[in-house]
């Protein structure tokens, strides 16, 4: 059982959850945009994901000028050499793919548009820094999306009526903006000291924390509106998202228990839709 606590410990610490979740969220945008992706995309986004979050962690790592205060961090700062030249490897992997496989090719351009962006804007925040680090978690969670949707719209039938699409795009950046939200609310002491910043220098903790049901309680309702309005295929799909949603809720009403298992349960619940393989 120790073993297996470790294995996932380690797991998490890579952010290879991450990676799982947002490969599921590829396969949950493809279903409702009805397309089928080729599965070396989905590989290739996992190395994406896997390369922007792990250079992200490294980043924060070496700009912390003492042993940082998150076990994510102090991960970073004592495998940096060696996870620097995992990154190196993957990336390696990733490129190899862009030039070996042709039924990627038509990602290449809007790849690189999207990673320049990404890139160019996270390192203003963190440039600019802890004045405008309010937008890591909203800019984040866009980004985010837009990673796992590129491919599903770029091979959507250009008559598909985006309508109930549009809709469940908003449900799922509300659950990974309310995941980031609670994630800075829980890490508030290790932000402060490492001065990484997050929206907590918008908003008190206490502000952040009625913000936090504000959004999920608005979320559960907007899911459950669409839910009775939209056509029976669909539903499935909703409900995944209420599921996820309800389940960032609970867990955030049980954050004193153990910060880093509800850390670790909230990021893994975004494999979730990786169910519909079974439907």
């Amino acid at each position: 059982m120790k073993a297996l606590t470790r294995i996932l410990s380690l797991f998490n610490l890579l952010s290879l959850d991450v990676v799982l979740g947002s490969m599921a969220g590829m396969y949950f945008f493809s279903g409702i945009l009805e397309t089928s992706c080729p599965l070396l995309s989905y590989f290739l986004l996992g190395f994406a994901v896997w390369g922007i979050y792990t250079l992200d962690h490294l980043a924060d790592a070496k700009m912390a000028k003492t042993k940082a205060y998150s076990s994510r961090h102090q991960f970073h700062q004592k495998y940096f050499k060696l996870i620097s030249v995992a990154w190196l490897f993957v990336a390696g992997i990733g490129f190899s793919f862009f030039i070996l496989f042709e039924e990627i090719h038509f990602v290449i351009i809007p790849g690189f548009i999207l990673a320049f962006m990404m890139i160019i804007w996270m390192g203003c925040l963190k440039w600019i820094g802890e004045k405008v680090s309010w937008l890591k978690e909203i800019s984040t969670a866009g980004f985010y999306l837009l990673g796992i949707n590129l491919v599903p719209w770029l091979l959507k039938n250009p008559d598909y009526n985006t309508k109930i699409y549009c809709l469940l795009l908003v449900g799922y950046l509300i659950v990974a903006y309310l995941n980031l939200l609670i994630l800075s609310y829980m890490d508030q002491e290790g932000d402060e000291r490492d001065r990484f910043g997050s929206i907590l220098v918008l908003l008190s903790k206490s502000q952040l924390y009625n913000f936090i049901w504000f959004l999920g309680l608005s979320g559960v309702f907007f899911l459950l509106v669409i839910l009775f309005w939209q056509p029976s295929y669909f539903r499935i799909h909703i409900c995944l998202l209420l599921l996820m949603l309800l389940f960032h809720l609970i867990q955030f009403a049980s954050i004193g228990k153990n910060v880093e298992t509800v850390r670790q349960k909230m990021e893994a619940v975004f494999i979730l839709p990786l169910v519909l393989l079974l439907i």
